[in-house]
C-alpha cells in the first residue's frame, strides 16, 4: 500500500479517537450558543434587504393567518435543504474530498487495519467514525464492499449482521478467536456467514472439544465449493479431538494454500489437498492415513513449503519414494518407528528447518543412532551445497521434567560471516538466518539414552567447524566424557554460552587443562601443550548461581584462575 495512503490513513485515526471526537462536541457546543447570541444582538438592526424575496414576502405577510405557522414551518425545512446542499458543496472542494473514491476507500480500509491490531477490543470499531463525518464519506464507506468484510470482532450481532450486509460480495475473512464466547450469542449471523463458502477467503476457527454440537449448527451448511480460499485454520484448544460436519467444504477448495488442523476427527480422503497447497499443518488424527493414501496425496503437493506432521503420520512405511522439490520447512513428531519411515522416503533437497520430536516412552540406544542417521541422510544432498556445522546447543540434558523445557540438540549451518560482521558491524550472529537447521527433542527423557544421542550426533555430524557451542540446562553434561574428550578439543570453537547450567563442574574439568599447569619456560624441543577450547575468545554465562555451596570451590575464585593461565595467544 503506498506510504501516501498509511500516512492519511494514521491521522485520520487520531482524528477518530474518542478524545478528539469530544473535543469536536465540546466546540460544536460553543458555536451555536456564540451564534444564537449574535442573532439576538442583531435582530434589532438587520435589515430585510440581503434576505431572499420568498423569505421577505412570508416575513411580511399577516401573522394571524390560521396557516402560517405551517408556512413557516415548511420554508425553514427549504432553507436548511439549501443549506445542507450549500455545505455539501463546500466539503466537496476540500483537498481530501476531491480525492477519487477508489483512494479515500482505501485508506478507509487502512484505518480499519490499523484500529483492528489495537488490544483493546471496545476500540476496534472506532474506523466506523468515518461514516459520521459527512455525506461523501459516508457513502464512499458504505459503498466500498471490502471494508466491511473482516468478520473479526464481536460485539454485538446486529454490529456483525450489518457488516455482513454491507460486505455484500466481497471475500470474506473469518477470524473466532474464542468460539465458546461468541457461539452462543452470534449463532444465527455466524450460520450465515459460515453458509457463504463461495466467498471465503480466510477462515481461522479456535474452539474446544465441549463446542462440538455449537459448531456442527453452524458449520451445518458449509458444504459447498470455496472457489477462492486461500487460509483454512481449525485450532481445538483441547486435547480431545473435535469433529466436523461429514459434508463440510464437500464442494472442495481449489485455490487453498494453506491449511492447518489441530486435533479435528478428519478423515484422510475428506482433506482437502489441492496441488497449489503451499503449508500444511496436521496434528492428533484419531485413525491414522493408509501408506499408499498418504503418499498419493502428498505426492501430487508440488509446491508445498512448510509440512507439519504431529501424530498424524502411517502406522507402517510408504511405498515408495517421497519427492517435495520445495519443501522448506520439516516438522514431525511421532514415534521414532513412524518418524525413520517417513525418513526413510522422503526427498527434501531445498530443506532450511527440519525438526524431529520422538515421542516414545522408551527407546533403545540403536534406535537413537538409526534415527540420527536417518536425519543425516534426510539433509546430506542439502549439506555438500553448505559450508560447515557452525553451531551446537545443547538443552535440558538433564531430564529435567518441565514440559516446556525438552531434551534437545539443535544444528546450524550459519552463512559465512563478512568482514564488517566479523568485527561487529551488522549485528549478532543471533541475527543471522541458518541456511540449515535441524533439531532434535525427546518428550519422554527418564528411559532415555540422551549420552548415546549426543554420541550419535558427534558420530554421524562433523563437529570440527563448530564455531559455537551452548549449553542450557545440562549440568550433568559436565560429568560426560564428551566435554573433556570432545568439546574441548574443538578447534574452531570461539564461543561458548553456558545457560541456567552449575559452573562449577565445567570450570572444574576446564582446571585440569594440561596446558594451565605447562612452565611458562619450556625446555629447548619439547612440544607445545595445546589447551582446552583453543580459539575460545568469548564466554557467555546467562542465569548462573556465582554462589553455589556444592563447588568444590568458589566460582569467582576457581573462573579467573581458569582464564588466567590459558597459555598465550589463547
Amino acid at each position: 500500500m503506498p506510504s501516501g495512503i498509511v500516512t492519511v490513513a494514521s491521522h485520520l485515526r487520531a482524528l477518530t479517537s474518542a478524545s478528539a471526537v469530544h473535543h469536536a462536541a465540546s466546540r460544536c457546543s460553543i458555536i451555536p450558543l456564540f451564534c444564537q447570541d449574535l442573532a439576538q444582538r442583531s435582530d434589532n438592526t438587520a435589515s430585510l434587504v440581503t434576505f431572499s424575496t420568498a423569505t421577505k414576502t412570508l416575513l411580511e405577510d399577516d401573522a394571524g393567518s390560521s396557516t402560517y405557522a405551517e408556512l413557516l414551518a415548511q420554508h425553514a425545512l427549504q432553507l436548511q435543504r439549501e443549506l445542507n446542499a450549500i455545505r455539501t458543496r463546500q466539503n466537496s472542494l476540500t483537498p481530501l474530498n476531491r480525492l477519487p473514491p477508489e483512494i479515500l476507500s482505501c485508506v478507509f480500509i487502512r484505518l480499519a487495519e490499523e484500529i483492528s491490531e489495537d488490544w483493546n477490543n471496545k476500540k476496534k470499531f472506532s474506523w466506523l467514525r468515518v461514516t459520521h463525518v459527512c455525506r461523501h464519506w459516508r457513502a464512499v464507506a458504505l459503498d466500498y464492499a471490502p471494508l466491511w468484510s473482516c468478520i473479526c470482532h464481536f460485539v454485538h450481532p446486529e454490529i456483525t449482521k450489518l457488516m455482513l450486509e454491507r460486505s455484500k460480495n466481497a471475500p470474506l475473512t473469518i477470524e473466532i478467536s474464542t468460539f465458546t464466547k461468541v457461539a452462543a450469542q452470534f449463532t444465527e449471523v455466524l450460520r450465515e456467514a459460515f453458509s457463504q463458502t463461495h466467498r471465503w477467503r480466510s477462515v481461522t476457527l479456535n474452539t474446544a472439544s465441549h463446542d462440538t454440537p455449537k459448531l456442527g449448527k453452524i458449520l451445518a451448511d458449509a458444504t459447498g465449493p470455496a472457489p477462492i480460499l486461500k487460509q483454512l485454520v481449525l485450532h481445538n484448544n483441547k486435547h480431545v479431538p473435535q469433529s466436523l460436519p461429514p459434508d463440510f467444504l464437500l464442494g472442495g477448495a481449489p485455490a487453498l494454500e494453506t491449511l492447518q488442523l489441530n486435533s479435528f476427527d478428519v478423515p484422510w480422503n475428506r482433506l482437502p489437498l489441492p496441488s497449489g497447497l503451499i503449508m500444511l499443518t496436521l496434528k492428533g488424527a484419531i485413525i491414522r492415513p493408509l501408506p499408499s493414501d498418504f503418499l498419493k496425496a502428498i505426492q501430487s503437493l508440488t509446491l508445498l513449503q512448510r509440512l507439519a506432521l504431529d501424530s498424524y503420520l502411517p502406522d507402517a512405511g510408504l511405498p515408495s519414494s517421497l519427492p517435495l522439490p520445495s519443501l522448506e520447512t520439516l516438522y514431525s513428531r511421532d514415534s521414532w518407528t513412524r518418524v525413520s519411515n517417513l525418513l526413510d522416503t522422503i526427498q527434501v533437497p531445498n530443506v532450511e528447518y527440519l525438526e524431529v520430536v520422538l515421542t516414545d516412552l522408551t527407546l533403545p540406544a540403536a534406535a537413537v543412532e538409526s534415527c540420527i542417521q536417518r536425519i543425516k541422510c534426510t539433509v546430506q544432498d542439502r549439506l555438500k551445497d553448505l559450508p560447515g556445522l557452525s553451531r551446537l546447543s545443547i538443552g535440558n540434558y538433564d531430564h529435567t521434567t518441565s514440559v516446556f523445557k525438552l531434551p534437545a540438540f539443535e544444528l546450524r549451518w550459519d552463512p559465512q560471516p563478512s568482514a564488517a560482521s566479523k568485527s561487529g558491524e551488522e549485528g549478532d550472529e543471533g541475527k543471522l538466518k541458518p541456511l540449515l537447521e535441524v533439531n532434535i527433542s525427546f518428550t519422554n527423557t527418564r528411559s532415555f539414552p540422551l549420552p548415546q544421542a549426543l554420541a550419535s550426533i558427534y558420530t554421524h555430524f562433523n563437529l570440527i567447524t563448530i564455531s559455537t557451542l551452548s549449553i542450557d540446562s545440562s549440568a550433568s553434561l559436565g560429568q560426560s566424557g564428551v566435554f573433556t574428550d570432545v568439546f574441548t578439543k574443538l578447534p574452531n570453537l570461539e564461543k561458548l554460552s553456558i545457560i541456567s547450567t552449575p559452573l562449577a563442574l565445567l570450570l572444574f574439568h576446564m582446571s585440569l587443562d594440561p596446558a594451565l599447569s605447562q612452565k611458562k619456560k619450556r625446555i629447548k624441543g619439547s612440544k607445545t601443550i595445546t589447551p582446552y577450547f583453543p580459539a575460545l575468545s568469548n564466554l557467555v554465562l546467562v542465569d548462573i548461581d556465582f554462589e553455589d555451596r556444592s563447588a568444590p570451590k568458589d566460582i569467582l575464585e576457581l573462573l579467573p584462575e581458569v582464564v588466567k593461565k590459558r597459555p598465550k595467544p589463547h
